[in-house]
């Protein structure tokens, strides 16, 4: 295995003696690769940080490092020039000006042939060569034609533009044509696959199909991997005697303030730095209680800063900064206490344990690991971040507090909010926060990116690998039946088990093998989920004829002509009689009164009902609710409770999943069937299913179906290879 990335995972330093020494460079990738790469005995390819510096390869506990030399005018001219002159702005939405050079895309294209060429002659026969981010993105195509044997994955870990203004890029068709050299391309966030599927098309007329493009007949996988923190390490480092101390020293030195607010960021003009000063500042001159007895501290990592646009950034930060503690700051005690420098691991861990609040401000950001850190380190459980809705962690960690970035009076208000929020509060925010950030972790990041490069090679094959042998044989059966239903549950079967249900997201393969088999003649497809039918069109995308039935079969999105049938015996699938309406607004009121009474259930509110969630509660509160439930709405004529999988399902109207299959079975004349579940609710379908029909349960429990398979990524196995044995009708099963 082969990582080619921009910088080496060390940074040279230059001694007075003129020697050079070199220490491990800190960021989420190196420690997310540099295991994987030692355990494959791998290379890393890359810049070593300084000017004409050339040096031989070094193999330290099975990881070769290979660096790769620039000269003075390559850095000007590729790395300050292109990659940050020109793609750096105009893939954060322009919000600099971008600047197009012929000599800049010249020195960028020679750049990334050196990449290429070195890593054709350090990769081994068949290797897996892993390119990172904008300042390579020639790279793929260039090592494709130099070595047609590798795999090739490419993530990019910046924001990818939208269409309108990527179109500005002179050279738009060749940065296209090279990523799509790569197997396997990466990005942050499902809009950016979005952004560049479309630019594929339209470009170069690659042919889209969900996540998968065809391109100079070569297949290649587009996906969104959201990049992650070692929140495991980062957790154990806040609790350190000396990080706890330096975090109690920091607050003292500060005259001990009443809320300390953080921010974090490389000093860029896309950070939004002057966002939340402006904000802080403004909560300042209006002599808020919000701020009475806060202090900031702004951390500002120099970055880049022979660029003129960066330049400025700093000193119009510095300039506000200068006027807030001139107008608001006391002898030894400024309003803003303002550092342009960098810290070490252990001492920035410091200041993350020290902070009530966080500000991540960004105007747009790929990630930003720094949301994620602070939560890692929160292991009190307390703590607010308030981050913006334009940074790619916004999509995972809902429970913090989003906002606009260019909203300056949402800003202060939501920092107001966060300043004065109940410690009852931050804990429940934050309990889940930290769950998101350790169940997504970079070590999951990066395996599972590799997993599914290393399942281009032939994805069906994969799938039938991790499949047991009775699965198979079903699948089997199914290849060749004349019509086929096909139904699935969505929480726990295409998506895996989140705390949040906000945060839940399908397996890319999953949503394409559903598509596949969608447009297949005589084969339909329906997505049956206890959500709403709104949530579930957000959550399965623009899936074609995949027939969406929410609410249990409540609700009937009607596609592909077929009719609603058995689940509601109302005017229409979505609306309530007068009597069911007043019901439903009496649920409302007594399951939010019941909310108040347990602040740690969650509920989710539906057209034909409301689902308490109450995952992540104590078996104490969930004993409580339930009898609550029981004892009380449960008996009111009318009212219909579904128990699920930590969540009680309450409904004003008769529905389930079984009414709703045997609906669309009905309707369709009545094929052939097989129904994917994992929860006690899917036993209804289960229960449905005729002779000759197929169950399949997704992880453990009682159940009435004949098949059982072990979590989601099976259940994007069988669909994968159900879809690859009704296009073909034959494949191997060894």
């Amino acid at each position: 295995m082969v990582v080619v990335a921009n910088r080496l995972p060390f940074d040279l330093k230059k001694q007075p003696d003129g020697s050079t020494i070199a220490r491990q460079a800190p960021g989420g990738l190196v420690t997310a690769l540099a295991p994987i790469l030692s355990r494959r005995e791998g290379a890393w390819i890359g810049w070593a940080g300084d000017a004409d510096v050339e040096l031989d390869p070094t193999t330290t506990d099975g990881l070769t490092l290979h660096p790769l030399p620039l000269s003075a005018d390559e850095i000007s001219a590729y790395y300050e020039g292109f990659s940050n002159g020109t793609l750096w702005p105009l893939y954060h939405d322009a919000i600099a000006d971008p600047e197009y050079h012929r000599h800049w895309w010249d020195a960028y294209r020679r750049v990334n042939r050196r990449f290429a060429e070195k890593s054709a002659e350090v990769a081994a026969d068949g290797a897996v060569v892993w390119i990172h981010d904008y300042q390579l993105l020639l790279v793929p195509a260039m090592l494709r034609e130099l070595r047609p044997d590798v795999r090739i994955g490419f993530f990019q870990h910046i924001p990818f533009p939208p269409v309108e203004l990527y179109m500005r890029l002179p050279w738009r068709k060749e940065i296209i044509a090279g990523m799509l050299g790569a197997d396997l391309i990466g990005f942050q966030v499902s809009g950016a696959v979005r952004n560049f599927a479309r630019l594929a098309r339209t470009l170069v007329g690659a042919d889209v199909s969900g996540s998968s493009l065809s391109y100079a007949d070569r297949n290649i996988r587009v996906g969104a991997f959201p990049i992650s923190i070692d929140a495991k390490a980062q957790s154990e480092l806040a609790v350190r005697p000396e990080v706890t101390e330096a975090a109690a020293k920091l607050r003292s030195d500060l005259g001990n303030p009443r809320k300390l607010i953080l921010g974090v960021d490389r000093l860029d003009y896309t950070k939004g730095i002057n966002v939340r000063l402006r904000a802080f500042g403004e909560l300042l001159a209006e002599r808020d209680p919000a701020v009475d007895g806060a202090t900031m501290i702004q951390i500002a990592t120099p970055s880049r800063e022979r660029l003129g646009s960066y330049v400025r950034t700093r000193e119009n930060i510095e300039r506000q900064v200068g006027a807030i503690n001139g107008d608001y700051g006391r002898i030894g005690h400024p309003a803003v206490s303002y550092l342009h420098q960098s810290f070490p691991r252990d001492e920035l861990a410091a200041f993350y344990v020290a902070a009530d609040v966080m500000a991540v401000t960004p105007l747009r950001d790929g990630m930003n690991l720094v949301a994620k850190e602070y939560i890692a380190c929160r292991t009190d459980g307390d703590g607010v971040l308030l981050l913006s809705e334009f940074t790619g962690a916004a999509g995972e960690l809902r429970q913090s507090l989003l906002v606009n970035p260019y909203d300056t009076n949402g800003v202060k208000e939501t920092l107001r909010t966060a300043l004065q929020m109940p410690h009852q509060e931050q804990k429940k925010r934050m309990r889940f926060l930290r769950r998101q950030v350790r169940t997504h972790d970079v070590d999951a990041w990066a395996k599972t990116f590799l997993s599914t490069l290393e399942d281009t090679k032939d994805p069906v094959a994969a799938a039938l690998k991790r499949l047991p042998a009775e699965v198979k044989s079903a699948v089997r059966s199914l290849a060749d039946e004349q019509y086929l239903l096909v139904g699935t549950d969505f929480d726990g079967v295409l998506s895996p088990l989140v705390e949040d249900p906000a945060a839940a997201r399908p397996l890319p393969a999953a949503i394409d093998a559903l598509r596949t088999l969608a447009v297949l003649p005589n084969t339909s497809v329906a997505v049956i989920s206890g959500r709403s039918l709104d949530q579930l069109r957000l959550l399965v995308g623009d899936a074609g004829p995949v027939h969406l039935v929410g609410s249990h079969g409540a609700e009937d999105a009607g596609i592909s002509g077929l009719v609603h049938h058995a689940a509601h015996t109302g005017p229409t699938p979505t609306t309530l009689t007068d009597d069911e309406q007043h019901l439903k607004d009496r649920l409302d009121r007594a399951v939010a009164d019941l909310a108040e009474k347990y602040p740690t259930i969650r509920l989710e509110h539906k057209p034909t009902g409301i689902a308490v969630h109450l995952r992540g509660t104590t078996p104490e509160v969930e004993t409580a609710v339930a009898q609550e439930i029981t004892r009380g709405m449960a008996e009111w004529d009318g009212v219909r409770v579904l128990p699920g999988k930590k969540v009680l399902e309450l409904s004003v109207v008769t529905a389930d999943k079984g009414r709703a299959l045997a609906g669309l079975r009905s309707a369709l004349g009545g094929p052939r069937t097989i129904f994917l579940g994992d929860d006690v609710t899917d036993e209804h379908a289960f229960g449905v299913l005729q002779p000759g029909d197929v169950g399949v349960k997704v992880g453990p429990g009682e159940t009435a179906a004949k098949l059982r398979i072990s979590d989601p990524r099976q259940v994007a196995d069988l669909l994968t290879a159900l879809a690859a044995a009704r296009q073909t009708h034959k494949f191997p099963l060894q």
